[in-house]
């Protein structure tokens, strides 16, 4: 069973307890397993959707799913590119007894199949052609394409034609890029950090080489830049509060706004203490075996760690002169001059739809933003009026569902998606938004 498996059996144990926190008016039952085809491989990222509610999740790399559904909602339907759909109804019976249920879902393959270049639409190109793209991240117009490869991996610098600029071999084993606050690239590895230096003539070569740890320690938590004054943001009470700090020519830390979602951090704290007595009683049980009590402890340590302290999702984006601040907790976008004066706040209107996938994206070149949305795995980006927090437009990504990572840079939205079900390779594409 990969990670990820292992995460979602944690993930379910935790599911459990909810019944006995938030009682018992609207049952419901975990369904967990595996999606296959008839010759018994795993289809990654199948869509499993609840027929009635039409909300869903899907299937991780390996096929296997998790998935919650309450007492009305007893058909579930499974669907994939190149597939046909699978219906699958759910005994009532199952609700009264607070049940779970492990499935294992076999598709059948359509008669007449998408190609493998279908993806490449009138509006959707194909970056580069390397099929082991790792990540990528923006250089003004030119993109940093980190690529895997059997005995070394490369970073791929190209132009906005993607015409290769240059390139430079770096160790194995790199998990990801990231962007600091003053734009600066660094590679993630699992114990250490290296920064990227591209020079007038687009020439890489690693500047500096620190500890992970020095990352989290003095990077992380700086988020963006203005002027002279630097954005900090820290988390407290269970990750359901956010604090966003300046440092300015003081070299202070000044409270900019801080913002708590009560509800789900009362929620966060009843459970710890829960948890807490919980470990007195068990141990006062002698008719329970010292398994079941160390189980019990596990599994409610799991639901808050994976399910209660979420961290809240409130981004900060320099559009211009000034800062917007999306305050989804009070569903406003405040917004800040560069001397950080309030000037006015947005009614954000899209908080409330249930698609909306938690995700802001910010076009640094055109100084629009979208909210990302995600409909049975298909994502519509809708471009919010920064004057009135309306949606003024809206993009879908074509011929493709469950992207993994997304940007929008100059008016193209760039993805990344696996170039088939059975590999976990990568593939970049852009799409123009028009």
């Amino acid at each position: 069973m990969g990670q990820k498996s292992k995460i979602a059996l944690i993930i379910l144990f935790g599911f459990f307890l909810t019944q006995s926190l938030f009682g018992q008016e609207n049952k419901s039952i975990i369904i967990y397993g595996s999606v296959i085809d008839n010759n018994n491989k795993a289809i990654s990222f199948t869509n499993i959707i609840a027929v009635e509610s039409q909300k869903g999740t899907a299937a991780d790399i390996e096929g296997e799913f998790l998935f919650r559904i309450f007492s009305n909602q007893t058909i579930i339907e499974f669907s994939h590119v190149g597939y046909n759909t699978f219906t699958y109804n759910v005994n009532e019976d199952l609700f009264s007894k607070n049940d779970s249920l492990k499935i294992t879902i076999r598709l059948t393959k359509k008669l007449s199949e998408l190609s493998s270049v279908d993806i490449n639409s009138d509006k959707t190109e194909l970056v580069h052609g390397n099929n082991n793209i790792y990540d990528f991240e923006f250089i003004g117009n030119n993109i940093l394409l980190l690529k895997g490869g059997f005995v070394s991996n490369e970073l791929l610098l190209l132009d906005e034609d993607s015409d290769t600029l240059s390139v430079l071999e770096i160790p194995k084993s790199p998990q990801r890029l990231i962007k600091d606050c003053f734009d600066n690239i660094h590679i993630i590895y699992k114990d250490s950090i290296r920064q990227i230096y591209i020079d007038e003539d687009d020439f890489m070569y690693t500047l500096y080489t620190y500890s992970i740890d020095d990352y989290y320690k003095y990077l992380s938590s700086a988020i963006i830049s203005i002027d002279s004054t630097l954005i900090v943001l820290t988390y407290s009470e269970n990750k359901q509060s956010e604090s966003y700090y300046y440092i300015d020519s003081s070299k202070e830390f000044k409270l900019l706004l801080k913002i708590t979602d009560e509800e789900n951090n009362k929620s966060a704290r009843t459970e710890l203490n829960s948890m807490h007595n919980f470990k007195g009683v068990a141990k006062g049980l002698i008719e329970r075996s010292v398994f079941a009590s160390s189980r019990e402890i596990f599994e409610r340590r799991s639901f808050y760690k994976f399910i209660l302290t979420q961290a809240i999702y409130n981004p900060i984006f320099k559009i211009q002169d000034s800062l917007y601040l999306f305050n989804h907790i009070n569903k406003t976008c405040l917004v800040f001059d560069h001397k950080l004066q309030s000037t006015r706040a947005i009614s954000l209107n899209y908080v409330e739809d249930d698609n909306w996938d938690k995700e802001i994206l910010n076009d640094i070149y055109t100084n629009k933003v979208y909210a990302k949305f995600n409909n049975k795995g298909k994502v519509i980006l809708k471009e919010i009026d920064l004057n009135t927090g309306n949606i003024i437009k809206e993009y879908k990504l074509e011929n493709c569902i469950f992207p993994n990572k997304i940007v929008v840079n100059n008016g193209y939205i760039f993805f990344t998606k696996r170039k088939d079900e059975d590999s976990g390779q990568m593939r970049i594409f852009k799409q123009k938004l028009n």
